[in-house]
């Protein structure tokens, strides 16, 4: 096979990786634009104090908020912004790290709108710490997925479930999470003060149920600063191969030459 048909196909499979959007329900979105609506301020530059945020266009490419890793600050706070799901008191979230099938939880069914002083680390070993405390587990890198997990819920016929911001692990095939960048609005979430949604700040909302549920993507919905989404590992060992075939050819023309 010539060189330039396995470049293609390389990029064919890195460019096929399964993508999967968001669709709200009867909802349209309404319910989570006000969760953001709401926690955005009027400013001068805003004085509408509605959020720049379309919650039915703005989100990340499904297949751009499946792995994410902590910035160069070395930890990232999570704060719930609100938490809508009836049974949002069994609700746990945390992160989860394929290689190693490891699951660190963030926050309990306890855990309320405003909680904070959640911080997560990632040390160079790869020991997971939250609030500085070291969990006991350690992950292969810096590069892990979130996971909500709902299953404990179950409340006439609504069933919850195990979903990962990697909808392919998802026993539904749903994706039950949907990530926003910070575009600059001053927001404030209860009981702090107002700041900047900055670029390196995330809002994960998440949709619950089974299935899809209601897919009003407002049941736990939370910030987390100093994370940005990362490749996953399989796309950096496909797009490695690519440079490699590229090194070779290149090598080959100038050794014709």
């Amino acid at each position: 096979m010539k060189k330039t048909q396995l470049l293609g196909l390389v990029a064919a499979a890195v460019l096929s990786t399964p993508t999967f959007a968001i669709t709200y329900g009867s909802s349209g979105g309404s319910t989570l634009q006000g969760v953001l609506d709401g926690i955005t301020q009027t400013t001068p530059s805003n004085p509408t104090g509605m959020s720049s945020i379309d919650v039915t266009s703005d989100f990340l490419n499904d297949s751009s908020d499946t792995y994410w890793a902590i910035n160069g600050s070395g930890g990232a706070v999570n704060t719930i912004i609100v938490e809508l799901a009836g049974f949002k008191d069994q609700t746990t979230f945390g992160i989860y790290d394929p290689g190693t099938d490891q699951h660190v939880e963030i926050f309990d069914g306890a855990a309320s709108a405003g909680d904070l002083n959640k911080t997560l680390s990632i040390l160079l070993d790869g020991s997971v710490l939250i609030g500085g405390v070291d969990t006991g587990k350690d992950f292969d890198a810096n590069r892990f997925n979130f996971y909500l997990d709902s299953s404990a819920g179950n409340i006439e016929g609504y069933q919850g479930g195990l979903f990962y911001s990697d909808t392919t692990l998802n026993s539904d095939g749903v994706d039950h999470m949907a990530a926003f960048q910070g575009q600059g609005d001053t927001v404030q979430i209860d009981p702090y003060a107002p700041g900047i949604w900055g670029a390196n700040e995330y809002i994960l909302a998440w949709e619950d149920l089974y299935g899809g549920g209601d897919a009003d993507y407002s049941d736990f919905v939370v910030m987390v600063e100093s994370i940005s989404p990362v490749p996953a590992p399989a796309t950096l060992a496909l797009m490695g191969i690519g440079l490699l075939g590229l090194v070779g050819t290149s090598r080959r023309r100038k050794t014709k030459a």
